[in-house]
């Protein structure tokens, strides 16, 4: 990676169970220049990354207590067509 364009992220889902654990299912993209290839704006790649977590709140605040990333794909993107 040459540069780090920026990033986003879209919540897949939100479970919580019984016991106070919320279950998270996000998709994360990621925008890139890989080596070699400077687009200016936006990322000439996009990395897809899916994270799971189970987080459950504490009088301290919220604490992850499961946390599983799985890269979906990293491909270029065709900006503007």
């Amino acid at each position: 990676m040459e540069a780090l364009r920026g990033s986003s992220l879209e919540i897949e889902s939100r479970e919580s169970a019984a016991d106070g654990v919320v279950a998270l299912t996000a998709k994360q993209f990621v925008y890139y220049d890989p080596p070699g290839v400077t687009s200016g704006v936006g990322g000439a790649g996009v990395a897809t990354i899916r994270h799971f977590a189970r987080m459950r709140k504490t009088t301290e605040g919220w604490r992850v207590v499961e946390w599983s990333p799985t890269l979906l794909d990293a491909r270029p993107r065709r900006l503007g067509r």
